[in-house]
């Protein structure tokens, strides 16, 4: 799933993230590199490109942990119907008098 097509603040967040990550790569490779002695317009080209670097990375990311909770949420589903087949499973296998059996008084 791409993260960019969720809407809403998911995309929102996902945006942030990457003009953050796209920004740190740019300043990295700055202080690197000394792209600024090329001009302006090599700088705004490089900090787009770090840009679709850090959507890259922030999709990647996204999918590893979405892909973990969704196998997470699978899990647990699974293990509620496990359940809930042996708590039924129980109840019909039980005998009628087990359990129930009252104590009388005086004997």
């Amino acid at each position: 799933m791409n993260i960019f097509d969720a809407g809403g603040i998911t995309t929102a967040i996902a945006v942030i993230a990457t003009i953050a990550i796209g920004t740190g790569i740019f300043a990295l490779i700055n202080t690197i590199f000394e792209i600024w002695y090329l001009g302006f317009g090599a700088m705004v080209g490089e900090w787009l490109v770090c840009c679709v670097v850090g959507a890259f990375i922030v999709n990647w990311f996204s999918g590893i942990i979405l892909g973990f909770f969704s196998v997470l949420w699978f899990l647990i589903r699974v293990g509620a119907v496990i359940a809930a087949v042996i708590f039924i499973y129980q109840k019909f296998k039980s005998k009628k008098g087990e359990g129930d059996t009252k104590v009388e008084e005086g004997q």
